[in-house]
């Protein structure tokens, strides 16, 4: 059985503050939808370049370990 993560970010604090990534998730999860995906989760990581490596990023780190674990076998970004 397919299952979803939903992995969203934004660079800025100028784009957190526009609720950019409110606007990422609200996609994404429609697309879960649409394809009628469950859900594990959602993985955010806010004002964070994308300089920064995926693994030090907070919310991805996280994504990371919960796809080893198999929790997940679908990523929506």
């Amino acid at each position: 059985m397919r299952k979803a993560a939903i992995y969203c970010r934004v660079s800025t604090e100028e784009q957190r503050e526009r609720e950019t990534i409110k606007t990422q998730l609200d996609s994404t999860r429609r697309r879960c939808q649409a394809e009628t995906l469950p859900l594990h989760d959602c993985y955010l990581d806010y004002g964070l370049s994308g300089t920064v490596p995926f693994e030090q990023r907070p919310a991805a780190a996280r994504l990371l370990h919960d796809a080893r674990q198999g929790f997940f076998n679908v990523l929506v970004i």
